[in-house]
């Protein structure tokens, strides 16, 4: 049996900043030196850090390996 949640202990809090995933990705993006290469086990992952690089006009180059896909960070904002 699940214990049902104490509603009253519950902490609400205000002016937090949402992160989105786009966001998550962009950082991940930016941190990355040209030549640094991520390999996802996910194409959804991969997909993910693809399109940030794109979003912030950067340059990129992926690749299948096997069942995994490889990302190379290729070039600076332009």
């Amino acid at each position: 049996m699940k214990k049902m949640m104490d509603i009253e202990s519950l902490v609400i809090e205000k002016n937090i900043p949402v992160k989105s995933r786009k966001e998550r990705w962009e950082l991940l993006a930016k941190k990355m030196n040209v030549g640094d290469s991520i390999l996802f086990s996910d194409y959804q992952k991969a997909r993910g850090l693809f399109n940030a690089f794109k979003r912030m006009s950067m340059d990129c180059e992926g690749f299948t390996e096997g069942d995994s896909h490889r990302l190379w960070k290729t070039g600076e904002s332009k």
